[in-house]
């Protein structure tokens, strides 16, 4: 018998595409039947968080969920991040949000108060998911280990509006065999000077191979280059901030804008150009264009041995050993300490993570078809028994108290000793300074840049930056005390009938707005004073 090959071939290719098509049209269907069962409720909940584990870990703990209500279907939209507030925003507006929302990019004050429920009341009560644990009688905001204290909303609303899963720590991530073969050693860098070892040995290492086969020190990107350049800046400010801390409360000044204008900070202090020298020898060590290369770029060239190693947070963990085709080592980020014959004048000491707050929060939406089922999912989501499960399977470290840190996730436990961390220069100002800086920035980083190059592009227009910058953060405080003055005032009218809840929220809007009120005059006055000493400088 004679068979016609082509004949055959596009009989199976028919009959698969015919499958396949059969396929999803049930899927359709059976989905859009249970969506229609008035039996079945379906919840779904959005998010960004992309890496590896993270889905896995999500479907664990809703799956567990559904075993207990059986009449429940709880799904997960995963969108990138790219996209996600464009996506979300789109959702709010035209009011079909999913039920519960991941806060964060794209998130604002004012959208948190329109689209998202106040969970306030809800936290002060005990999550009834963590009974038969030693958290059943907590209120559920303080079974988390940061108390909610950076809960979206918080701060400017008084309002609970996230709960969250996971804390991310920043580590630097190594390829022990390649790093061993090297340098020699297994021991990771423990100080920025035997980081600087590090530099020198993979320079050494790669001199003499063909371009293919040179190996980087540290993979660089938009994304992950900051993480590790903003560490050690801050490391070289430690002592300079100390100086400018007025008010004594030992961490970075939340207005360093009025130092500046106080003739207190000045970019041209030795500490400063201390910081920007090290962030040049850190760039000198990452990829040529590192600045405008993605996070994908820089995981690609670590999991292709291209490079030693890379920063990241813990979050990404499971993602670079599952990409890697070998062992993935952690180690804290090396900073120079005060013993260091470089960098160590300015450093006071190890630069502490103790106030490193929860993350990954869900917000339940104004919007959501069935608000009571939601948030009863949100509190199985956050006990402690589902923390746990979550944890232990995306390898992301826990939020809820009494939560065992896996033993892989042991290295990215914050650090709690130490002293906080400096001003950074790009982030002293505001958004113009935030521009003028990263204009600059390939002037400190570039083969043929250096420090002086540096500052001679950005030194010019700071002054002007900071104070258009300045005269901004004017206007918005004042029409941020002035949206105050309507909510304290019905506050005051409803704590009058006996609401003490009211009261409360009442006398801690109070005391926000005095501070915001003596922080709109103080860098009122500090602005003027400079534009007059400027002025007589002219003169």
């Amino acid at each position: 018998m004679n068979w016609d090959r082509e004949k055959i071939l596009n009989s199976i290719g028919f009959t698969l595409l015919g499958a396949c098509f059969a396929y999803s049209l049930f899927n359709v269907a059976t989905r859009t039947a249970r969506e229609q069962d008035e039996e079945v409720v379906s919840i779904r909940f959005a998010h960004w968080q992309l890496e590896a584990g993270i889905r896995t870990a999500f479907d664990a703990v809703a799956n567990e969920y559904m075993k207990l209500h059986p009449n429940v279907r709880v799904e997960q939209i995963l969108i990138p991040e790219r996209v996600y507030p464009t996506w979300l925003t789109t959702r709010l507006v035209g009011q079909n949000p999913p039920d519960l929302v991941l806060l964060g990019i794209g998130m604002s004050d004012e959208r948190l108060a329109r689209y998202f429920v106040p969970l306030t009341s809800e936290v002060a009560k005990p999550n009834p998911y963590n009974k038969g644990t030693d958290l059943e009688q907590v209120a559920w905001r303080d079974t988390f280990v940061d108390g909610l204290v950076t809960s979206p909303g918080i701060v400017n609303l008084f309002d609970y509006y996230g709960v969250p899963n996971s804390v991310s720590t920043i580590r630097l991530f190594y390829n022990k065999p390649l790093y061993q073969k090297i340098t020699g050693k297994t021991q990771p860098p423990r100080n920025y000077e035997e980081l600087q070892g590090v530099f020198k040995a993979v320079q050494e290492y790669s001199k003499d191979l063909p371009d293919k086969q040179k190996v980087l020190a540290v993979a660089g990107s938009k994304y992950n280059s900051p993480i590790l350049m903003d560490r050690l800046f801050a490391s070289q400010t430690q002592k300079l901030t100390l100086a400018l801390d007025r008010s004594n409360v030992l961490r970075v000044p939340t207005n360093p804008q009025i130092a500046f204008f106080d003739g207190l900070l000045d970019p041209r202090d030795p500490a400063m150009i201390s910081a920007l020298r090290l962030t040049r020898e850190l760039g000198q060590n990452m990829q040529t264009g590192f600045i405008s290369l993605a996070r994908e770029d820089a995981t690609f060239y670590f999991a292709q041995e291209r490079a030693l190693m890379i920063t990241s947070g813990s979050f990404d963990l499971a993602s670079l050993v599952q990409e890697s085709d070998f062992e993935v080592g952690v180690a804290p980020i090396p900073l120079p300490d005060p013993q260091d014959p470089q960098f160590g004048e300015y450093v006071l000491g190890q630069t502490s993570e103790a106030e490193t707050g929860t993350n990954v929060p869900f917000g339940l939406a104004q919007d959501s078809k069935h608000p009571e089922i939601a948030l009863d999912f949100l509190k199985f989501m956050t006990s402690q028994p589902s923390n746990r499960l979550f944890s232990h399977t995306s390898t992301w470290l826990p939020s809820v108290v009494g939560v065992e840190v896996p033993e892989v996730v042991e290295p990215f436990e914050p650090i709690q000793e130490g002293y906080p961390g400096g001003i950074m220069l790009r982030s002293s100002g505001g958004s113009e300074v935030v521009r003028i800086y990263d204009n600059a920035f390939y002037s400190l980083v570039s083969k043929d840049g250096s420090v002086e190059k540096f500052m001679d592009l950005f030194l010019p227009q700071y002054p002007q930056a900071m104070l258009r910058d300045g005269k901004l953060a004017l206007k918005n405080s004042l029409r941020n005390v002035g949206r105050h003055d309507t909510t304290l005032s019905a506050l005051k009218a409803l704590a009058v009938r006996g609401d003490d809840t009211a009261e409360t929220k009442a006398l801690r809007l109070a005391e926000i707005q005095a501070r915001q009120e003596t922080d709109y005059y103080q860098r009122r006055y500090a602005i003027w004073s400079y534009e007059q000493r400027m002025q007589k400088e002219k003169q």
